[in-house]
């Protein structure tokens, strides 16, 4: 090899920063790969499909998109080009300084508020209009660069499974119950909330005072009255769901039945996000609210017209985003087991 391919300036063997150093210890490995014949490409994926271990020990990963852009500006820079270069964000360059400004009140104010519902304030507030589409991803960034205290759950790491997602209406319907209190005397009520899996459409929604199959049974009846029969219902292991009545119910109706695995949120992913839209739009304001009133069916009628009024006739960002979603009720007339 020549000598000048393994020179280093002094400059780049003492670098100013560990990560300067540890981009240096990739490109070196990729160096390496190409001189024993590989091409930058594989030598790249070679590399990006190992585990790096930084200088204090920290397991990290690093794609091959990075390691081309690390090598190529050690490359143009002769070896000097790895050194990080943060740049000052005082703001956001695409959101507005009155969008960010209220977003900042907002989450000091209500800091449990999520940014979807801080999109949804702004937008009903006035701070920006109906037809600027603005990504919850962006505010999200900016707040954190902000140093806005932005909450995130914390996820149980598990190994990814096929979600469902079907075309047709009616082929799945999801359900889950969502704990919550309510009243002045902070009454513990559950609401039990039915989604179809294609159209993300809030079919309906039961309130309880326990997770029980009567009550999982009496949502389903309501479901198949308006909207009929459906093909598949994904539940999860909670005590109303893996009942032996529930089972029965749903054979002799002709359905499919799918039990989720236990502690696998992600697995019903969709059920759970309106889960959270749920909470943070109505659910967590009943609590100690005197106006509130503690009767289930009371509650029931208060989730139904949010359910059909506002939640199912606002736009879905998985779906088409010019128009709200459309479901239109069910005939039994028109289905073969009742011609």
């Amino acid at each position: 090899f020549r000598r000048r391919s393994v020179m280093i300036s002094a400059e780049f063997i003492k670098p100013s920063s560990p990560e300067a150093l540890f981009r240096y210890l990739l490109v070196s490995q990729v160096l390496s790969c190409m001189h024993q014949g590989y091409s930058r490409s594989r030598a790249v994926r070679e590399v990006a499909a190992r585990d790096q271990f930084t200088l204090e020990g920290n397991l990290r990963r690093v794609s091959e998109r990075t390691l081309h852009r690390w090598f190529k500006a050690f490359q143009d820079n002769s070896g000097a080009g790895l050194e990080p270069c943060p740049r000052p964000r005082p703001g956001s360059l695409v959101l507005s300084d009155e969008l960010l400004s209220y977003c900042t009140a907002q989450k000091t104010i209500d800091p449990l508020a999520s940014i979807p519902e801080l999109i949804k304030r702004a937008r009903r507030q006035g701070v920006i209009s109906e037809q600027v589409q603005v990504s919850r991803t962006t505010v999200y960034r900016a707040l954190k660069r902000a140093g806005v205290a932005v909450y995130r759950r914390k996820r149980v790491p598990h190994d990814d499974k096929r979600r469902f997602a079907y075309q047709h209406r009616m082929q799945m319907i999801l359900c889950d119950g969502k704990h919550f209190r309510a009243g002045q005397g902070r009454y513990r009520r559950v609401a039990l909330f039915f989604l179809d899996d294609a159209t993300r459409y809030g079919l309906e929604v039961v309130v309880g005072t326990a997770e029980k199959p009567r009550l999982f049974l009496e949502g389903l009846h309501a479901v198949i009255c308006q909207y009929g029969l459906p093909g598949l219902l994904y539940l999860d292991r909670g005590p109303g769901f893996r009942a032996h009545d529930t089972a029965q119910v749903v054979k002799q109706i002709g359905a499919g039945l799918i039990l989720g695995t236990a502690g696998y949120a992600e697995g019903r992913g969709k059920i759970e996000r309106f889960n959270q839209t749920a909470l943070q739009a109505v659910l967590r304001s009943y609590d100690r609210r005197p106006d509130v009133d503690q009767d289930c069916e009371a509650i029931r009628l208060r989730l139904r017209h949010w359910l059909k009024k506002d939640y199912n006739s606002t736009p879905h960002e998985a779906l088409s985003k010019d128009h709200g979603r459309s479901f239109e009720p069910f005939c039994f007339s028109d289905h073969p087991l009742y011609l």
